[in-house]
C-alpha cells in the first residue's frame, strides 16, 4: 500500500472535483429540459408520490450508498456495471444536489419567494 501525500490528495479531489462538476452539468440539463428547473424530477417525484422532495433525494443517494455498502461487505470494491470512481461522484453530487434543494426553499431576497 502507498502513502498518499496531502498534495496527491489535493490532485486526487481536484480530479474528483472536475468530474464531479461535468456530470452535474450535464445531468441536470437533461433533466431541466425546457423548464431549466435542474431539480424537476424531485419536483415531479415528490408530487407524483406524495413524498417530499428531500424524501425523494434520500431514496437517490441511498441506491448509491448501498451500492457501496454491499461492496464493502463482500470485501470487493467492484460493482456491477458501474465504477466505484462513478458511485463516489454520484454521492458527491447528491449532496450538492441536497443544497441546492435547501437553497430553494429560502424566500427570495427580490421578494418573489
Amino acid at each position: 500500500m502507498r502513502t498518499i501525500t496531502v498534495g496527491g490528495r489535493t490532485q486526487i479531489a481536484e480530479k474528483v472535483f472536475s468530474d464531479c462538476l461535468t456530470i452535474l452539468y450535464t445531468k441536470g440539463t437533461d433533466t431541466a429540459g425546457i423548464t431549466k428547473d435542474a431539480n424537476l424530477n424531485f419536483h415531479k417525484l415528490a408530487e407524483d408520490t406524495g413524498l417530499t422532495k428531500y424524501q425523494i433525494w434520500l431514496v437517490y443517494i441511498k441506491k448509491h450508498l448501498f451500492r457501496l455498502e454491499g461492496a464493502i461487505a463482500n470485501g470487493s470494491l467492484e460493482l456491477k456495471g458501474e465504477s466505484i470512481k462513478d458511485s463516489i461522484r454520484d454521492i458527491i453530487n447528491y449532496m450538492v444536489i441536497l443544497e441546492s434543494l435547501i437553497e430553494e426553499d429560502k424566500e427570495d431576497p427580490s421578494g418573489n419567494a
